[in-house]
């Protein structure tokens, strides 16, 4: 029994020592702390390991088991990097805006050609292809909940 403890404490020990904590500190090119960095370690074969995201001090500690690994830092508006992890200590890591991100940004909305308000509901006809129905009478005839009759009587909600 004493010897099984024994052995199970120093494996216990063995795992314990292996593992590892890297820690550094993202900074732009003026040596400001960026916090939220996507910080990733990845294994040799860029297999996932363990992330994190710096805090607001731009810092970020990160822990491992393996003896080669790799960090990849990224974050929107900056290029992303690549580290080889050989210290746990990383220093301060820089990254560089990427300016080449969007080339250009489209705006697309649209007003609906229906809405209902205070005093009842709007049509835009202008906006729609009942536009080109032709007279008023046939431009209400095709509204939702409105009934002209042949003889010209226009029925809104069943009431003329």
């Amino acid at each position: 029994m004493k010897r099984a403890l024994i052995i199970t404490a120093m494996c216990l020990a063995v795992i314990a020592a292996k593992a590892q904590n890297a820690t550094g500190r993202i900074v732009n090119e003026s040596l400001k702390p960026i916090a939220y960095v996507n910080v990733v370690l990845l294994s040799a074969d860029s297999t996932y390991i363990n992330g994190v995201t710096t805090a607001d001090d731009g810092t970020f500690s990160i822990s491992y088991d393996q003896d080669s690994c790799l960090l990849k830092v990224s974050c929107v508006g900056y290029e992303t990097r690549f580290l080889a992890v050989k210290d746990e200590r990383m220093g301060d890591i820089v990254i560089c805006h990427d300016s080449h991100i969007l080339k250009e940004v489209v705006v697309e909305a649209a007003r609906p050609a229906m809405k209902m308000t205070p005093g009842g509901m709007s049509y835009d006809v202008q906006k729609s292809l009942l536009s080109q129905a032709g007279t008023a009478l046939d431009v209400l005839s095709e509204l939702p909940r409105v009934n002209v009759t042949s003889s010209g009587a226009v029925y809104v909600f069943g009431i003329m």
